[in-house]
C-alpha cells in the first residue's frame, strides 16, 4: 500500500473530515452534551448515599426528639416520662432489696460463725474437764490425749473463726457501715435493718 491511495471511508466521515471547522463565535448556539446512561457505555452505575444516625442513652430521649413525639401524639411525651419514672423507681426498689438481702446474709453468716466459735469453746472446755477427770482417776495417758485434742480443736477453732471474721469484713464497707446502710464514698446513712 502506498500513501497515494485513498482509504475507503463512509461518505459522512469523508465530508466532515474535508470541511473546515466553523470559527467559534458567540452567535453560534451552545449545545448541551447529551446524557448517556452509564449502562450504555458499559460502566457500572454509581450512586451516592448519605446515612445519618442519632442515638442517646437513658430512658428519656433528648428534648428535640421528645418534641417530635409530642407532635405525633400530644400524650406520648407524658407517657414516656411516666414510664421512665416508673422504671427508675423499680430499679431503686430492686437495688434496695438487693442491699437488704446482702445485709441479712452478712449478719446471718456472722451469727453462724460466732455460734460455731461458741460451740467449739464449749466442746474444748468439756474436753479439758474430761481430761482433768481422767487424770484424777489415774488415767494419765487418756487424760493427755483428751487434753491435747481439746486444746488443738479449741485453738484451731478460735484461729479459724477470727480469720474468717476478719476476711469477711474487709470489703469496701465496714460491717458497721453495712449495718447502718451507709455508703462511705457518698456519706449516706440509712436506718438499721431488723435481723
Amino acid at each position: 500500500m502506498s500513501g497515494d491511495k485513498e482509504i475507503d471511508k463512509p461518505e459522512s466521515i469523508q465530508r466532515v473530515a474535508t470541511q473546515d471547522p466553523a470559527p467559534l463565535s458567540s452567535d453560534r448556539p451552545k449545545m448541551k452534551p447529551a446524557f448517556v446512561p452509564p449502562e450504555q457505555l458499559g460502566l457500572p452505575r454509581v450512586g451516592v448515599a448519605r446515612i445519618e444516625s442519632e442515638s442517646y442513652q437513658g430512658p428519656i430521649p433528648p428534648p428535640a426528639m421528645l418534641a417530635d413525639y409530642g407532635r405525633v401524639d400530644p400524650g406520648l411525651v407524658d407517657r414516656i416520662v411516666k414510664m421512665a419514672e416508673a422504671e427508675a423507681a423499680h430499679r431503686r426498689a430492686m437495688d434496695k432489696q438487693e442491699h437488704d438481702d446482702t445485709l441479712r446474709a452478712f449478719f446471718r453468716n456472722q451469727d453462724l460463725q460466732r455460734r460455731g466459735m461458741t460451740y467449739g469453746l464449749i466442746l474444748g472446755i468439756a474436753g479439758l474437764v474430761a481430761a482433768a477427770y481422767c487424770a484424777t482417776i489415774g488415767q494419765k495417758e487418756v487424760a493427755i490425749g483428751i487434753a491435747t485434742g481439746a486444746l488443738v480443736s479449741l485453738v484451731g477453732t478460735y484461729i479459724y473463726g477470727v480469720h474468717r471474721l476478719t476476711t469477711s469484713s474487709q470489703g469496701s464497707e465496714s460491717p458497721k457501715d453495712l449495718q447502718r446502710g451507709a455508703d462511705p464514698s457518698k456519706g449516706d446513712s440509712a436506718k438499721q435493718l431488723p435481723r
